[in-house]
């Protein structure tokens, strides 16, 4: 009975060593949960707020927050639907293209121009938009949100052994293996 105080106290070490080690492991748990789910699994307020309804019009989502707590606003800056320009105001055009019977016009009113500085900040970037109705077809200048759709929107750069692509809506200038450079 003589070693009953010491065996007590190897216990009550143990003991307090095993709930330390579950507390900690709890702790690492809830830290690990918090990531996982702070991060949802690859959902950004971004791709969120893409899915969402909104006005039809032209515009852009202005997005802000953390997933799951996105605000999602779509800011309109044309509220003009339209068929052809007939339905638009002066100093405007319809793009109302069609190319081998797909729309791929956005069928809303937008202003003309002759250089970035003629369009709202907004619609900042002033592109050549060819409109095909039929076998009609119209190069037309016209403000857009894009920088480019296509390669053949961007500027070619007068630097050997460089040329512009477009990448997202924007025009990015890229050496002969496509890595992103400056030109001058």
């Amino acid at each position: 009975m003589g070693n009953l105080p010491a065996l007590v106290k190897e216990l009550l070490k143990r003991k307090v060593a095993l709930v330390f080690a579950v507390a900690l492991l709890c702790i690492v748990l809830i830290v690990a949960l918090n990531f996982l789910f702070s991060k949802s699994f690859g959902i950004s307020c971004e791709s969120y707020c893409q899915t969402q309804q909104h006005i039809e019009c032209v515009g852009f989502w202005n997005i802000s927050g953390q997933y799951p707590n996105c605000d999602c606003q779509y800011v309109c800056w044309s509220t003009k639907a339209c068929s052809s320009d007939l339905d638009c105001g002066d100093g405007e055009r319809c793009y109302n293209s069609f190319e081998a019977g797909e729309q791929v016009g956005d069928m809303f009113c937008h202003e003309l121009c002759d250089i970035n500085a003629d369009c709202m900040e907004i619609t900042p970037y002033c592109r050549r938009i060819n409109i095909t109705i039929g076998q009609a077809s119209d190069l037309v200048k016209m403000c857009m949100m894009e920088q480019c759709a296509e390669d053949a929107d961007c500027a070619q750069p007068r630097c050997i052994g460089m040329h512009a692509i477009c990448d997202n809506g924007e025009c990015k200038v890229v050496d002969t293996q496509g890595m992103p450079v400056r030109c001058g």
